[in-house]
């Protein structure tokens, strides 16, 4: 039996699947207020979505701590604690930048290069972060693209996965480490794709884990597994994978690593199936992404199971 959770989600999706052809009626006469549309229909979605007491802007920059200013993003979530005098200003304060997105209504090969790039120059606006495997791959800024629909050809079954191939080989060649990666990316009519990094360093890793998938040798013997996983749906698919159910529980427990309070909320939409499983092609990168100190704590101790520990398998 369906749950409301997830019919609910279907409702968005059918929303937002009218919207596209009603806003795309009118694109080519008027592109600008076209993308306006498309924009303000995610940053809706958000408002309605996230935890109310974030803030929700549009069209803005972020300002690190030393001055320097990001590309202009479509999209940004702010924590409860920005100062309301600031708020409508267009430069946001780093410290308190929750997540940024880059909304297309339609999302086209020649964007990817690009949004890689500002998702790059976001995650070095903070300092990077030491300590734990978690802080080590991650930056606390989440990155995003939120799209209505795609160019790609639908002709071919699995065609979602080769988007994914395509970005994420992009993504690769457009970044030095892991935590310099985009977060996630929603076709709200196609798939999300949502990175993923996973620990193969310690006494509690096997041998099972080094798969064919992965670009290992058979001289490897620890390293990161990174790589995005994708969610599609088809008129086959289980109906309780919704894309943008995906999405939200998605977003849910990458906040829920910084904001404590909203980790309830994320557990029951991981238990309402919000955060479903897909299919992903994992690359094997080197281990000495993470620190000395890090690494001699798993070789001796491991991960160590929980969704919410900084040093659990799964980043």
């Amino acid at each position: 039996m369906r749950s409301e959770l997830n019919q609910f989600m279907q409702q968005l999706q059918h929303e937002l699947s009218s919207e596209y052809k009603r806003i795309s009626a009118r694109s080519i006469e008027d592109p600008g207020t076209a993308g306006d549309e498309g924009e303000e229909n995610w940053a809706a979605l958000l408002r309605n979505w996230l935890p109310s007491n974030y803030h929700i802007v549009t069209k803005g920059r972020i300002l690190s701590h030393d001055g320097e200013a990001s590309p202009q993003v479509d999209i940004l979530v702010l924590h409860p604690a920005y100062p309301k005098h600031l708020i409508n200003k267009k430069y946001y304060l780093a410290g308190a930048v929750l997540a940024v997105f880059e909304c297309k209504l339609t999302l086209r090969r020649r964007h990817l290069k690009k949004i890689i790039s500002t998702a790059f120059a976001i995650k070095n606006l903070v300092p990077e972060r030491t300590g734990s495997p978690y802080k080590e791959l991650n930056q606390p800024i989440i990155t995003g693209v939120l799209a209505h629909s795609h160019e790609w050809s639908t002709e071919k079954e699995y065609y979602a996965f080769d988007i994914m191939e395509k970005f994420q080989d992009l993504q690769f060649e457009g970044v030095n480490h892991p935590r310099e990666m985009l977060d996630i990316m929603c076709i709200a009519d196609t798939a999300v794709f949502r990175i993923f990094k996973s620990i193969l360093v310690g006494p509690n890793i096997s041998k099972e884990e080094f798969t064919e998938g992965m670009l290992s040798g058979p001289e490897v013997k620890e390293g990161v597994s990174v790589g995005y996983n994708c969610t599609w749906q088809q008129e086959e698919t289980d109906p309780f994978d919704t894309i943008l159910g995906t999405l939200i529980g998605d977003l849910f427990i990458r906040l829920a690593h910084q904001d404590t309070s909203i980790r309830p909320m994320a557990e029951y939409y991981t238990l309402g199936s919000l955060d479903t499983g897909g299919i992903s092609k994992p690359y094997l990168c080197d281990a000495e992404y993470l620190s000395e100190e890090v690494l001699d704590k798993l070789r001796k101790t491991g991960t160590v199971e929980g969704r919410w520990s900084e040093w659990t398998e799964w980043q």
